[in-house]
C-alpha cells in the first residue's frame, strides 16, 4: 500500500486517497525513526493524514480521435470536451457516457476502436457507454451530413421510419429531422399500427416525396436538404340511435366489436370500407330506418352492411311498437 501527496507549488499537500498510479504524486515515507510531521500519521510506512482512509479508485487513460470528413467533437465526464482532432484524459475505471456533438452539416456516422472495430452497444448518431476497464483509445466518426425533415398532415396519426432506421417520426412531434450522409439512398415507409387500435392511412406523400404511390414507399437522393410531407387521414363516422336507449347499433369488423347505446364515433381507415352495422331494438321497440346508409333498403333490415368512403353521420330510428 502507497500513499501519495500532491505537490502543489513545491509543498507536499497529501490527497485524500492511496493512488500509486497518478504520476503527480509523491511519497513521504516515515519509520519510528523518521516521524510524520505536522498531524499526519505514519501508516505502514506512509505519511497520511487522519482521515485519509479510502483507497483511491483505479484510473485508466481514454483517448479519443475525431475521424471522417464531417465536423465534430465529443464530450464526455468531468467536463471533457475534445475541440480538435483528438484528445486524452485519465478517467476512474468504469462506464462513463460519451455524448456526439456533430457540426453544421455533420452526422456521426460511427463509434469505433482505434483500429475499426465497432464498439458494442454504440450507435451511429447516439451517446455511447464505455466501460473503461484498462486504456482505450477510440474514434469518433463525423461524414458530411444533410437533413431530413418530416411534417405531418391530416387528421390521422401515423408513423413514418425509415428503412435503416435512423429516422423514425410520429404524428405529434413538433419537429422531426434526422441526418444521413451526403449522395446516401433513403427509404421512407409507412408504419402500420400493430395493435389495430389507429385505422389511420397514409393517403398522400409531398413534398420532395411527391408523386410516390400509394401505397409504397418514398425514396429521396441526399445530395441536399429534404422536406417530406406525409398526409395520414382517418374516416370519422358517428353512430346515432334515436331515441338514445331506444336500442343498440353495433359495427362488428376484423379488429372487434363496437357496441353504442347511444352516440359514438367509428374511427376508420380513409379507404372505401365495408362495414357491417347491426341495428338491435330495445323492448318495445323495432327498427324503422337507417339514415345516411343502407336507406334504399326495403324492407328495413336490422342488418346493413354500408360503404363508408368520407366522414359521415349514421342514423338509426327504433319506431315504438304498435299498441
Amino acid at each position: 500500500m502507497r500513499v501519495f501527496a500532491v505537490l502543489l507549488g513545491g509543498a507536499g499537500v497529501l490527497a485524500a486517497c492511496y493512488d500509486p498510479t497518478i504520476p503527480r504524486c509523491a511519497v513521504t515515507e516515515c519509520s519510528a525513526e523518521h516521524r510524520c510531521p505536522g498531524d499526519l500519521t505514519c501508516r505502514d510506512g506512509y505519511c497520511i493524514a487522519e482521515d485519509d482512509r479510502d483507497p483511491c479508485p483505479v484510473r485508466h487513460t481514454l483517448q479519443i480521435e475525431m475521424g471522417g470528413r464531417g465536423k465534430g467533437t465529443v464530450a464526455g465526464p468531468d467536463g471533457l470536451l475534445c475541440p480538435g482532432r483528438q484528445c486524452s484524459a485519465v478517467l476512474v475505471a468504469g462506464e462513463h457516457t460519451l455524448t456526439p456533438l456533430p457540426g453544421v452539416d455533420s452526422r456521426l456516422a460511427a463509434w469505433t476502436t482505434a483500429d475499426g472495430v465497432p464498439l458494442e452497444g454504440c450507435a451511429p448518431d447516439q451517446p455511447c457507454t464505455i466501460d473503461l476497464e484498462s486504456d482505450l483509445a477510440i474514434r469518433a466518426t463525423f461524414n458530411a451530413a444533410k437533413k431530413v425533415e418530416v411534417r405531418f398532415f391530416g387528421d390521422g396519426d401515423g408513423h413514418v421510419r425509415s428503412s435503416d432506421g435512423l429516422l423514425d417520426c410520429e404524428t405529434g412531434e413538433k419537429q422531426c429531422i434526422a441526418r444521413f450522409d451526403v449522395g446516401a439512398e433513403v427509404e421512407l415507409a409507412e408504419l402500420p399500427d400493430a395493435t389495430g387500435k389507429n385505422p389511420a392511412a397514409l393517403v398522400r406523400w409531398g413534398g420532395d416525396c411527391e408523386g410516390a404511390r400509394i401505397p409504397g414507399a418514398c425514396r429521396i437522393n441526399l445530395e441536399e436538404d429534404r422536406v417530406v410531407d406525409v398526409h395520414f387521414d382517418v374516416h370519422r363516422v358517428t353512430l346515432f340511435p334515436v331515441p338514445m336507449n331506444g336500442g343498440t347499433i353495433r359495427r362488428v369488423g376484423p379488429t372487434g366489436t363496437t357496441t353504442c347505446p347511444d352516440d359514438c364515433e367509428l374511427l376508420l381507415p380513409p379507404v372505401d370500407t365495408n362495414v357491417n352495422l347491426i341495428a338491435t331494438p330495445g323492448p318495445n321497440r323495432v327498427v324503422g330506418r337507417w339514415i345516411n346508409v343502407c336507406d334504399a333498403i326495403f324492407p328495413v333490415p336490422g342488418t346493413c352492411n354500408a360503404t363508408i368512403d368520407r366522414d359521415m353521420f349514421v342514423v338509426v330510428l327504433f319506431d315504438e311498437l304498435p299498441r
